[in-house]
């Protein structure tokens, strides 16, 4: 035997139904929003702006030609970063969803939200230690004698370990004799004949003083 709902049933189902729609709309409306454009402007000074900036840019600046180099980087960064910036930026915010699920408009792509995940956990790794050496720098900076100024004996021992660069010692004088050292220079050139110095230019040529303990601490 078949049996057919009542209306009151009917009825209960279909406000029932209703109010699950109502809410699923509602939590679609109230979905997290910025404070105010400072916390949307910060964040994303946060997301472009790292250590690598101001730390690693300049080397490969400077390794790559310079203003060569900066001139081709502004130009593609302007040609294809910023778009690319702009239109991840306005996909996340139009749909509120991660880098994952905002791929549901094109499930094809969604290897792409994947491998921005994975991309941002490998960086995340190595991120940490530089950190930690930010960090451990930071610290080591505040004592009374800075410890990158010093040698310990076994820097001295293993590496000729030098506290700092010893100034060019004082020109030869005619009395020195010929390839004896002075300071950490050799004296080249002098010679006496008849028990007479001969007055002319003679040349100092430093030698291989050590690795700094700056250098050596970094």
């Amino acid at each position: 035997e078949t049996r057919f709902p009542t209306d009151a049933s009917y009825s209960s189902d279909l406000a029932s139904e209703g109010r699950l729609q109502e809410s699923s709309k509602k939590e679609e409306v109230e979905r997290e929003q910025w404070g105010n454009k400072a916390e949307f402007v910060l964040s994303c000074v946060g997301l472009s702006v790292g250590l690598g900036n101001v730390w690693r840019f300049p080397y490969l600046c400077y390794v790559n030609g310079g203003a060569a180099f900066l001139i081709a980087y502004i130009i593609l960064q302007l040609l294809i970063g910023k778009p690319m910036y702009f239109m991840e930026l306005v996909m996340g915010q139009y749909s509120g969803s991660g880098p994952t699920k905002v791929w549901r408009m094109n499930p094809a792509a969604k290897g792409v939200g994947v491998s921005m995940c994975m991309i941002s956990l490998i960086v995340s790794i190595y991120y940490n230690i530089i950190m930690a050496y930010t960090l451990y720098y930071f610290f080591a900076s505040m004592q009374e004698t800075l410890p990158w100024t010093q040698c310990s004996e076994e820097w001295i021992r293993d590496y000729n370990c030098v506290s700092k660069y010893e100034p060019s010692p004082a020109p030869c004088t005619l009395n020195m004799t010929q390839n004896q050292e002075l300071g950490k220079c050799s004296c080249t050139g002098n010679s006496t004949i008849d028990n007479s110095s001969l007055p002319f230019n003679m040349s100092c040529t430093p030698k291989i003083v050590g690795t700094s303990s700056a250098e050596l601490y970094f």
